[in-house]
């Protein structure tokens, strides 16, 4: 009890022990309100770390860390660790892009935010190289499967915009024309205003 009392007075929590609730929770329970406290700071600091603060971690394990070693990567001659990351990025885009629907299955599971920081970490250690195996056996079969047609409405999407581009060219032309038209009366305007006085 005495480590558990040290502990509790670092934290300043012992200066409840010697208030009047603290001394009634005292009476009533035989346990001391310091106690009480570190039990409440640490079920408050589980339901930080698995909750909201689990994300902070998540981002930290899942984009600043692989980004710092997408840079390393980079800078060595070697192809293999590119690789490594590019397909982490992949799979990260995925995960990133359909997070509000996963989310929403991630929450039914207990500690979820434990489960994908392990998820995130499964996908670019160098053991479990998670992102090489997800690709290889999910990603990459349905991307061949449907390839001809992703490029197709790809090249559709591309000669639409171009399309939209070169409808909206003339009206371009005529409000930059006017805005410039404007501008120029605005400052011949400004200009005889301060020149006549």
């Amino acid at each position: 009890m005495e480590a558990l009392d040290n502990f509790c007075r670092k934290l300043y929590l012992h200066i409840l022990d010697d208030t009047p609730h603290g001394k009634k929770i005292h009476e009533k329970t035989h346990v001391k309100a310091s106690y009480f406290a570190l039990v409440l700071l640490v079920i408050f600091a589980f339901w930080f770390v698995f909750n909201n603060g689990g994300r902070f971690v998540i981002f930290l394990a899942g984009f600043l860390y692989p980004c710092y070693a997408s840079y390393k990567a980079l800078e060595t001659p070697g192809l293999n660790d590119d690789s490594q990351w590019l397909t982490y990025w992949v799979i990260f885009s995925f995960i990133h892009v359909s997070d509000k629907v996963l989310d929403y299955f991630f929450t039914m599971i207990p500690f979820h935010n434990l489960v994908k920081l392990v998820f995130i970490v499964f996908l670019y250690h160098p053991r479990t190289q998670g992102a090489q195996l997800i690709y290889e056996k999910v990603i990459r079969p349905i991307l061949l499967k449907y390839e001809k047609d992703i490029d197709g409405q790809l090249k559709n999407l591309h000669e639409q915009a171009k399309q939209k581009v070169n409808e909206a060219q003339p009206m371009i032309g005529k409000v930059t024309q006017a805005a410039k038209d404007e501008a120029l009366h605005q400052a011949v305007n400004y200009v005889a205003s301060n020149h006549s006085n």
